[in-house]
């Protein structure tokens, strides 16, 4: 039989372990959107962990972070105490496993959390019925657009913008929550999505009136399955504008120009430089050590 010390040694060793590993399987779940069967895809695709990798995304020890962690704690310290000490060589190869065993516990708390959220989030919204939302999607360039789109708006208006990568439902209602005041008057809301859904969710919430579609192209095509999802998924935001709605397009993104389905509900704008469907075309381009400079032809409201 293993002497008392050993015993404590191993235990005190595992935690120690399965702690460090817990930080790290709770950044990729916050990562994942807080969704097991994302974060299961993600745990199959890399089964090997990597604790002391610098983070793609800093973590943020959120109240609901901290009750995984608590609960996740609890759980490992109760097999612990049932198996010692094989109890915590088991908190520590089955870590992601007990993580997702506590956040199944505690679903019907974060569910009922969460719909307060973004009950909360809705009725800010409602209150400011002449706040302007402009939704920015895209596989890549969202960012950068509704960067672009605040420092030129911001000469004239209150805008307020979503943060960093801000760009689920969560992130939104958090920007609504803790940023959005009564003097704002646009708000642009970048809108990341990697299923179908994900995008109409985020409309739902905010409402917007005007879309900007920057391009489609393959990106996270292990949980779209195929491009024409990520038009479809895309796409949503055009679909969710309302029929005085604008939506902007880049006609120079392969993956927009091809789509077949492009909603025709609202005023479509298509932007371009070479694209033969282009209505707005930035045109001139010259390059420099101060910038980039061009023309902008189009429909004479543009051109103002």
């Amino acid at each position: 039989m293993m002497a008392l010390w050993i015993q404590i040694l191993v235990i005190a060793a595992c935690l120690a372990a399965a702690g460090i590993l817990l930080r790290y399987y709770l950044s990729m779940f916050q990562q994942n959107s807080y969704r097991p069967e994302r974060f299961l895809r993600w745990l199959k695709d890399n089964p090997v962990p990597h604790p002391f990798r610098k983070e793609k995304l800093k973590f943020r020890m959120t109240f609901r972070m901290v009750r995984l962690t608590v609960v996740t704690a609890l759980l490992m310290l109760g097999l612990c105490a049932l198996l010692r000490p094989w109890g915590a060589v088991a908190c520590v190869l089955l870590t992601p496993a007990l993580m997702l065993l506590a956040n199944l516990l505690l679903s019907p708390v974060e569910k009922a959390v969460g719909r307060w959220y973004y009950n909360d989030a809705a009725k800010r919204l409602a209150s400011m019925p002449g706040l302007i939302i402009i939704g920015v999607t895209g596989s890549y360039g969202k960012t950068s657009t509704k960067n672009y789109l605040y420092r030129l708006l911001s000469e004239k208006y209150n805008v307020l913008m979503t943060p960093g990568n801000f760009n689920t439902t969560l992130g939104v209602v958090r920007t609504i929550r803790e940023q959005l005041q009564p003097f704002h008057q646009v708000f642009i809301v970048e809108m990341g999505a990697k299923q179908r859904g994900d995008i109409a969710e985020i409309c739902r919430l905010v409402h917007p009136r005007i879309g900007v579609v920057t391009a489609v192209g393959d990106m996270h095509l292990e949980t779209f399955g195929s491009r024409e999802n990520v038009q479809k998924t895309k796409f949503e935001l055009v679909e969710a504008l309302p029929a005085d709605g604008l939506a902007v397009i880049n006609e120079e993104s392969e993956g927009i120009s091809t789509y077949e389905s492009v909603p025709t509900h609202c005023e479509l704008l298509r932007y371009g430089i070479e694209a033969p469907r282009a209505d707005v075309r930035a045109q001139d381009l010259s390059y420099s050590r101060s910038g980039m400079s061009f023309t902008l032809s189009g429909p004479e409201p543009v051109g103002e």
